[in-house]
């Protein structure tokens, strides 16, 4: 019987800030496609340095990251999400001063597979935001939206880039 291979492999994982705190040791872990994992520790565990290096915002010291078959260790970040790994922030990181659409479209036009048509790239952003609930708030800027509906807007963003594998922070 054939044995499934990691979606994720993390080998000899090693991330050490640059004052010198030492956040993460050897961290060893597979994920397989079929799974559903949680992180969880408490704060300052690690947790949001691993999506961090995971995802490209930080390059390791030292190991290894494979993502489906791939080593994306240390590759940009916009590199990872467009080989479909995609997540969402502790913090909202959204565009202010566009709209809730925009703010999709954006993930729609720069993800996974993207698109190269802006009028299709909205059609598909709406379809989002109607999953998001936030169909209703598509032409209100986003610095206008409340905290709720900006954590939904995060997803939406995520979910535009039409990730293999979604990451979600707190």
């Amino acid at each position: 019987m054939m044995q499934e291979k990691p979606f994720v492999q993390v080998e000899n994982l090693v991330y050490q800030y640059p004052d010198e705190t030492l956040a993460l040791r050897g961290i060893n872990v597979s994920f397989y496609e079929s799974d559903f994992v949680a992180l969880i520790g408490q704060n300052g565990s690690g947790k949001t340095t691993s999506l961090n290096l995971f995802t490209g915002f930080l390059k390791p010291n030292s190991g290894t990251i494979t993502f489906r078959d791939e080593d994306i260790t240390g590759m940009p970040r916009y590199k990872v999400c467009q080989k479909g790994m995609a997540r969402t922030f502790q913090l909202c990181k959204p565009f202010l001063d566009f709209t809730a659409l925009q703010n999709v479209v954006v993930g729609r036009a720069y993800g996974q597979m993207p698109s190269h048509n802006l009028r299709q790239a909205a059609d598909e952003a709406r379809h989002i935001l109607d999953q998001v609930g936030l169909l209703s708030k598509e032409a209100t800027l986003v610095k206008d939206l409340t905290t709720m509906q900006r954590k939904r807007l995060e997803l939406a963003r995520a979910l535009a880039t039409r990730p293999t594998l979604l990451l979600l922070d707190e």
